[in-house]
């Protein structure tokens, strides 16, 4: 038996390896929880996988059969449903606010042989920043905040005033964690929803997970972007968010906000928000942009 430790980001080229894909679909036929699922559907594992971490369970176990024998398997099937889950974006739970809230997973698989073949048999194993424990009282605070939402009338408003009202409520609830930056903080843990909304003190992605999930209950559409930011004389890796606004998609950078005491990052065009942020190459590519279309103005703003 094998334990493995991987990275999602890390192994997504075993991707390219098609034909171990087409094989899988063919010949393979998963037993997990659900019972058996054929691994075609890997849309219904996915799924699966996707509870099992909103519920931060502990992991995930799948057999199947096959006639030959590949170890690397392992790894293409944990990334492929892993990918698969992130990219449910309906549920508020899941999408990106479950992207960024783990570490990658390790991996247990096993291979045994037969007169038929193989059978194998694999664990997926995510390494969560947050516990069930955790995470149930994140649910709270955030059902707390709709309560609110819901008194204020912000629920039936327009994408601009729901937008502007999660990012105020962040910006008067959230400060910015800076003892992390001298390796003295607690983990990954600032670095969470749980860590903005629950402790009150987070880094730049737990701000933007925390502004992905109460938009996404708000139902804004948006995204959390990875990139590098410049500040204090200095680049940084940095996240923020791109939201919706009629059809267009507008930077919302509530962490620089917050610590500069301004609204100069609330709904900006790509031209304004470049001087000082760039994006990660997979948040700027052809294919993202098409579908995340970006508006070429900054929405004006009078914060008085």
């Amino acid at each position: 038996m094998s334990f493995l430790k991987a990275n999602a980001i890390r192994i997504a080229g075993f991707l390219a390896c098609a034909g171990f894909l087409v094989f899988l679909t063919i010949v393979a036929v998963f037993s997990n929880i659900s019972g058996n699922i054929e691994l075609g559907n890997t849309d219904k594992l996915a799924q699966t996988l996707k509870e099992t971490m909103i519920n931060r369970s502990y992991s995930m176990k799948i057999s199947f059969r096959a006639n030959v024998l590949d170890t690397g398997v392992a790894y293409f099937l944990a990334d492929e449903l892993s990918e698969k889950a992130f990219c449910n974006f309906n549920d508020p739970k899941a999408g990106d606010y479950l992207r960024f809230q783990y570490g990658g997973f390790s991996i247990i698989h096993n291979e045994t042989r037969d007169f038929k073949g193989y059978i194998y048999e694999i664990e997926i194993i995510p390494d969560y920043y947050t516990d069930k424990e955790k995470e149930d009282k994140t649910d709270e605070a955030v059902n707390a905040f709709l309560e609110e939402a819901e008194k204020s009338g912000i629920k039936k408003a327009s994408n601009f005033e729901k937008i502007l009202y999660v990012h105020d409520f962040i910006k008067n609830n959230v400060s910015y964690d800076i003892v992390h930056k001298t390796h003295e903080g607690s983990g990954h843990l600032r670095s969470t929803a749980y860590g903005a909304l629950v402790l009150h003190t987070a880094t730049c992605q737990g701000y933007a997970v925390l502004a992905y999930r109460l938009l996404k209950e708000l139902s804004v559409d948006n995204r959390v972007i990875t990139g590098d930011a410049y500040s204090e004389d200095a680049w940084e890796h940095h996240a923020w968010n791109i939201v919706c606004v009629d059809g267009l998609y507008y930077n919302l950078d509530v962490t620089m906000d917050d610590t500069l005491d301004t609204y100069d990052y609330f709904l900006t065009a790509d031209k304004d928000i470049s001087k000082d942020h760039i994006r990660d190459e997979k948040y700027d590519d052809e294919d993202f942009r098409m579908e995340y279309p970006m508006t070429k103005e900054s929405y004006v703003f009078d914060s008085n």
